[in-house]
């Protein structure tokens, strides 16, 4: 009992660690876009406008190929040296935006990328060893809870800079680098949390097992644990795995940055937009909180709500989200400032915060029930899997980053609807072999 409360700690710390980060990650990318338009001192305003989206291209893609390789990087440095150098990567964009230069802000936003790939995917391996298959849905629960409370806290500190500046319609530069320097020590504070908490041993972070899949072997080099990446990668039914994890990406550009970017570009949400900008932030923070604990506390009272079933309303949160984005916000705010009319030509600030509530009760309710469900098909390779996980988030990330720079909000959005119906397509496949292999199994072992 005393060594699932200390995992269960160890569990608690490394979400706080994670808030802390993240709290200094989203408020970035909740006014990126406008911090790089206030800060821009060059010619060249085309690039201006499409200098987050490149950036943040950059980030993602260089967040999935760093996904990929974490385990053996984790496996070569260890767990505490590979989180800490993560992190540091982490701190220096969000630091360097102090002395904004397009060429630095570019280059440590690939090392950004870089280091929140390895941060995630010692997540992903940590909060496998510490849980078990009972433990496994609490421990995600909690994790994810804490985790994405850093957006509640990102956008009422926004909200607080408003307040306090007394100044609705932008930033100052004095302003932006204050906050920086906040965000910044925000993300210090995490690594702090990391650099005292408990990690694993090298061999526990790459320890010999076998998976219930065919029996891979999970082995401890480093170049078998890259072997081994790839090969849970090519193996034919993993394609399903690939487009759920990618729409997971997508889902998570969509609230931490295409939202708030998009009602501060939009003029017709009048001079408060940067207060609607936050607050849709706060409200969506707060769904992903509410639902990570409401099935922490309620869960095991709806038996006949199944993962599959939690998973479909998830989904369909998320899609009618999707739908309102799409139909309430001015198509060309992605492309920067704008005043044209959404396509239901009626602007109210209620739709895009009734579209945040959706989208967060859907996505923490979709991610959860995809976690719990890969620790249960991969027990041994988590590492490996998770890793997988956040470079394929990366590819989506980066996907709808250079959708952004091309066309317009509606037809993404209505690409990314046709993503995410291939999406709880290929979870429901996924759960039901689950499914049927424990049926199998159970069946054998009672004979």
């Amino acid at each position: 009992m005393k060594h699932l409360e200390r995992n269960f700690r160890n569990v608690i710390q490394l979400a706080i660690a994670f808030c802390f980060i993240n709290f200094g990650i989203y408020g970035h990318q909740y006014i990126f876009k406008e911090a790089i338009i206030t800060m821009w001192d060059y010619d060249d305003l085309k690039l201006r406008d499409k200098a987050s989206d490149i950036a943040n291209t950059l980030y993602y893609v260089s967040f999935g190929i760093s996904s990929v390789v974490s385990p053996a990087i984790i496996g070569f440095l260890g767990a505490k040296v590979a989180v800490l150098i993560g992190t540091t990567l982490i701190f220096s964009h969000v630091f360097t935006m102090i002395i904004f230069k397009p060429w630095l802000c570019f280059l440590t936003s690939a090392g950004q990328g870089l280091g929140f790939g390895v941060l995630w995917g010692a997540q992903g391996k940590l909060l496998k060893l510490n849980s078990t298959p009972r433990t496994a849905d609490k421990h995600t629960n909690t994790f994810f809870g804490i985790c994405y409370s850093s957006t509640i806290f990102s956008s009422i500190f926004l909200i607080c800079i408003f307040i306090i500046t007394k100044k609705t319609d932008g930033y100052s530069i004095d302003t932006l680098i204050v906050t920086y320097l906040i965000m910044s020590m925000s993300i210090g504070g995490g690594f702090m949390i990391l650099f005292f908490m408990r990690m694993p041993s090298k061999n526990e972070m790459t320890s010999i097992s076998i998976t219930i899949e065919n029996g891979t072997l999970a082995t401890n080099t480093y170049v078998e644990i890259m072997f081994n990446v790839f090969r849970v990668l090519f193996k034919k039914n993993f394609i399903k795995y690939g487009i759920l994890f990618t729409h997971f990406g997508i889902s998570c550009s969509i609230w931490s940055s295409l939202i708030p970017s998009t009602i501060s570009a939009s003029t017709e949400f009048g001079r408060q937009r940067f207060y609607h900008m936050a607050g849709c932030c706060f409200v969506q923070g707060t769904s992903q909180l509410i639902g990570a604990f409401f099935f922490f506390f309620y869960g095991h009272k709806f038996r006949k709500l199944t993962r599959l079933r939690k998973a479909y309303l998830g989904s369909i949160l998320t899609f009618f989200a999707y739908f309102l984005i799409l139909l309430t916000i001015p198509p060309k705010s992605n492309q920067g400032r704008t005043n044209e009319k959404p396509h239901i030509q009626f602007v109210s600030f209620l739709f895009p915060y009734i579209a945040s509530i959706f989208i967060g009760f859907g996505d923490i309710i979709f991610k959860i029930q995809t976690t719990t469900h890969i620790m249960d098909v991969y027990p041994d390779q988590s590492g490996e899997v998770f890793s997988l996980f956040n470079g394929f988030q990366g590819v989506g990330m980066a996907f709808i980053f250079i959708l952004n720079i091309h066309l317009t909000l509606d037809i993404i959005m209505s690409i990314i609807m046709v993503c995410l119906i291939f999406a709880i397509f290929c979870f429901y496949n996924a759960e039901k072999e689950l499914f049927n292999y424990i049926t199998v199994t159970s069946s054998l072992t009672s004979t």
